[in-house]
């Protein structure tokens, strides 16, 4: 932390999701640098093109997803107004000598630019804390994904009576992206779409050439986006009767979602140890005393999957989702993280058996003070479609 007169640090924030998340500005590309933050103390400066100045005023008076209100001012950026010269600027006015950065989102050639333009700024990356604060949802935040998953199920609903012999991976694909939109609402990503052997990819690019036929299962993974907010489902029907190993895989893998969610329950409603069970931070104290982690559910289902005779899954457990589709935590055996409550992450073990068929179910979840809420709730009992 750099001192100086007025005791404060400067951040610059550069990915365009924790700006919005910090501001409530949005533009219109998920690619392009379209604004930039510049955090002083408590001072917000929003950096944005002659393009985006009224939307970046309108959308910055309102409360961001970080439910915190706050003064953001608007300052244009152009050719003759670069962006190093009025970071330049502000930094002068406060004496401030250091800026810290997020390291992942800045491009090398803008870090060039920058740093040759402030050569008298020591940079500092850092792990951005924004990225720890995203991870713990509000009460605005989990409406909106709670209406995302809403969503979800409904468009299932609807696609299911969709699958007819001869219907394609890409129309179904593209009936769940009308449906989703005709309802308000935007893709959380592009929907994965598999028949048949396809299923045993587990991230399949969806084909136009593949068509449903008698035999096939069929493997759904889709979300909603609402404010900004995603929602992830997986859901695999059969249409025709599976064979006895699709319908054991798809048990197996069922149980093991299930395992991993009676596990959260379990802990949140017997939790070890009785001190300060009624203040106010009880509720963390249960998880943290019985060390509920995303490594342990990991190595929960993956083992039960192993002891059933098939390989499990080479992806995590679940991941963490709000504005990203996929962001903090990770439930994975590979780095462990804490669960808390007002986590929102997916639970979706699988098993895939390459050139012949895969089994994933995946529900987004809510880990509240008193347990699990599983937000998608379309049907799981095994679905065949005659």
């Amino acid at each position: 932390m750099q001192s100086n007169k007025y005791n404060l640090t400067a951040q610059l924030i550069s990915k365009q999701i924790n700006i919005y998340y910090l501001t409530g500005f949005k533009g219109v590309s998920d690619t392009e640098k379209e604004a930039y933050l510049l955090i002083v103390g408590e001072k917000y400066y929003l950096f944005t093109s002659a393009l985006y100045l009224e939307q970046a005023n309108l959308q910055s008076k309102n409360t961001p997803s970080d439910g915190k209100k706050k003064t953001i001012r608007v300052i244009e950026i152009s050719k003759t107004k670069p962006l190093s010269k009025q970071i330049k600027i502000i930094l002068t006015k406060f004496n401030i000598s250091a800026l810290e950065f997020e390291p992942d989102s800045l491009t090398v050639s803008e870090f060039k630019k920058l740093k040759k333009d402030l050569a008298d700024i020591r940079w500092r990356p850092i792990k951005s804390p924004v990225e720890s604060q995203r991870q713990i949802k509000n009460s605005w935040e989990i409406t909106q994904i709670q209406k995302a998953a809403k969503l979800t199920d409904q468009c299932f609903s609807y696609i299911v009576k969709q699958l007819k012999p001869k219907v394609t991976e890409t129309q179904i694909a593209w009936k769940i992206e009308k449906f989703i939109r005709e309802h308000g609402a935007q893709l959380a990503f592009s929907p994965i779409v598999a028949f048949g052997k396809n299923s045993s990819q587990p991230h399949y690019l969806s084909s136009v050439n593949c068509q449903l036929q008698t035999t096939d299962l069929v493997l759904l993974d889709f979300g909603a986006q609402v404010n900004g907010y995603c929602s992830d489902m997986t859901r695999v029907l059969f249409f025709g009767k599976p064979n006895i190993q699709q319908q054991k895989v798809y048990e197996t893998v069922l149980s093991a979602q299930n395992k991993a969610i009676n596990h959260i329950t379990q802990l949140s409603n017997h939790p070890t140890g009785q001190s300060n069970l009624h203040s106010e931070n009880s509720h963390i104290l249960i998880y943290e005393k019985n060390k509920l982690s995303g490594t342990k559910l990991d190595r929960l289902a993956k083992d039960y999957i192993n002891q059933q005779g098939f390989p499990p899954y080479q992806h995590s457990l679940g991941h963490g989702l709000g504005l990203d589709i996929h962001e903090a935590p990770r439930l994975t055996i590979k780095k462990d993280a804490k669960l808390k409550p007002g986590m929102v992450f997916t639970i979706e073990p699988a098993v895939y058996i390459p050139g012949q068929f895969g089994i994933r179910i995946e529900d987004t979840v809510l880990l509240k003070n008193d347990g699990l809420e599983i937000l998608t709730q379309s049907p799981k009992e095994l679905l065949i479609i005659q």
